[in-house]
């Protein structure tokens, strides 16, 4: 038999060989991931359907209320580059509205010029203007129509009726589907315009 030698120093001080151990995880651990799978399968099931939530937001819901453009909005984006700000037109090239018989006759009238466009001559208080205006209604609804009309017939000193939604749908139903611009002043008085 050989006598066991005894640990040099050095064998001493060194330390053992790491090993791999079997560390499971925690009970605490096991036991909080248990109750949350649980509570949140629990959960999907209680408030999941397509009926209302038991929790939640319970006001009552109110629609959301669309502003409105006003006819004055609608003229500075569609019509003041041409007629102006004050609606006193571009002497030459774009008639006025301020005071313009075309404007304060008939209602009529300046919901047919908006909706189709006008092209030939015009005459507004002597000065007859021969421009063409595109048919800026022709992609509004019948209420932005009659604000805007409204607000031309109401502003820059014109003291009209405004126009009423039912008028501006009226006139188009008149129209009949037409797409051409109107051809001036005379076809205006042919279509029953009517000067104050």
């Amino acid at each position: 038999m050989t006598p066991e030698l005894e640990p040099q120093p050095a064998q001493v001080r060194e330390n053992h060989e790491p090993e791999e151990e079997r560390r499971p995880l925690p009970v605490l651990y096991v036991l909080v991931f248990g109750m949350l799978t649980f509570f949140g399968f629990q959960y999907s099931i209680t408030e999941a359907g397509d009926g209302p939530s038991n929790s939640g937001d319970r006001r009552t819901p109110v629609p959301a209320v669309v502003k409105q453009e006003t006819g004055e909005a609608i003229f500075k984006r569609a019509c003041s580059s041409c007629h102006q700000a004050d609606g006193k037109g571009v002497p030459g090239t774009f008639p006025p509205l301020a005071g313009s018989p075309w404007v304060v006759g008939s209602q009529e009238t300046p919901v047919r010029i908006v909706t189709l466009g006008l092209g030939g001559p015009l005459d507004v208080n002597g000065t007859v203007y021969n421009g063409a205006m595109p048919a800026i209604g022709a992609t509004m609804k019948d209420d932005e129509v009659a604000r805007v009309v409204s607000y031309i017939r109401e502003g820059f000193g014109n003291k009209a009726t405004p126009v009423d939604a039912a008028t501006v749908a009226a006139v188009r139903k008149a129209l009949n589907g037409r797409k051409d611009a109107l051809t001036g002043g005379d076809e205006l008085v042919t279509l029953g315009h009517k000067s104050p």
